[in-house]
């Protein structure tokens, strides 16, 4: 009970601010623009910044490798189970199978780690979703736009990857620390200032995630059916997965430190990546509803899921 009663007060902010954002468009305190500017804020400065200071600070080793590919491989796997479940079930929407795979580790996943395990930890999350942002730049993205009639090739595919900001904080952050633990760049005062300077705006990333999460939160119960098989599918067969890494990868081959258990667990029960309606077809209603209602849906019981899987620690 105590460590159920410390899940909780540690998720109830993040719950809180859920809460804040849904009732913030219900008494339509921002206008239309303002919660696409504070998306805007996050994706190109708080989170990059806060991603920038976690691998800066990463030890990375050669082993760690095999999570980033194995997390990869998950995803790419994930979609094909979700085509062949798809055709079983007698699912007709092209946009089943593309639900399966990937993570919301950006606006979503960061948010709910760093509140029950601390920003300190935030490193162990950032390496594991390496090998789904892969994923989704590479493949989710491709496939996303051949169902939108669209052909991309590898290049371009890499050009949009090398250009997030997200991505060139990551570069940024892996290259520092290697230069940081070959010289004393770290034990400056410019050095001290500026990680502070961005120690603040990386602490602008849970509170406003999570106030856009919760005022963008938004469910047709009318068509809430097909959504719901879908996360109960997914959330099922990536809980299985995650056990098997988390035995066999993690703790097995590789004997690595128990926190890299809590970061698999903690992705692999976050909704499918959010980036996805960006790359639909506008004019497909039916199916940008789906997806949509999927998202919200996956956002919703992620806490719930990942709440019983802290306490229980699965």
């Amino acid at each position: 009970m105590e460590n159920a009663s410390g899940v909780l007060l540690n998720l109830f902010p993040v719950i809180a601010l859920f809460v804040l954002g849904y009732v913030l468009r219900r008494i339509k305190f921002f206008d239309a623009g303002a919660v696409g500017a504070l998306k805007k804020l996050v994706v190109n400065l708080a989170l990059p910044a806060l991603l920038f200071r976690a691998f800066a600070s990463l030890s990375l080793e050669p082993q760690l490798v095999v999570v980033v590919v194995a997390v990869f491989s998950i995803c790419v796997l994930m979609v094909a189970a979700g085509r062949g479940i798809g055709a079983l079930v007698g699912i007709k929407s092209p946009y089943f199978a593309l639900l399966m795979g990937g993570f919301e580790t950006g606006m979503v996943g960061y948010a709910i780690f760093m509140a029950v395990y601390g920003v300190e930890n935030v490193p162990y999350l950032a390496l594991v979703d390496l090998g789904q942002v892969t994923f989704v730049f590479f493949v989710l993205m491709s496939l996303l736009m051949g169902l939108r009639g669209e052909r991309h090739s590898p290049t371009q595919l890499f050009r949009r990857l090398v250009a997030s900001p997200v991505i060139i904080a990551i570069a940024a952050g892996l290259l520092f620390g290697l230069v940081k633990s070959h010289t004393g760049v770290g034990d400056t005062s410019v050095y001290r200032a500026v990680d502070s300077l961005l120690t603040i705006v990386g602490g602008l990333t849970m509170p406003l995630i999570c106030v856009v999460i919760g005022y963008e939160l938004e469910i047709d119960r009318g068509s809430i059916g097909l959504p719901l098989v879908t996360i109960a599918i997914r959330t099922v067969l990536l809980l299985a997965l995650a056990f098997a890494l988390n035995t066999f990868v993690i703790d097995r081959l590789l004997h690595l430190p128990a926190m890299y258990r809590k970061a698999v667990l903690t992705m692999f029960i976050l909704p499918p990546p959010f980036v996805m309606p960006l790359f639909m077809k506008q004019e497909d209603r039916e199916n940008m509803r789906y997806v949509t209602n999927t998202l919200s849906v996956g956002t919703i019981t992620s806490a719930g899921v990942f709440l019983l899987t802290s306490l229980f620690a699965i």
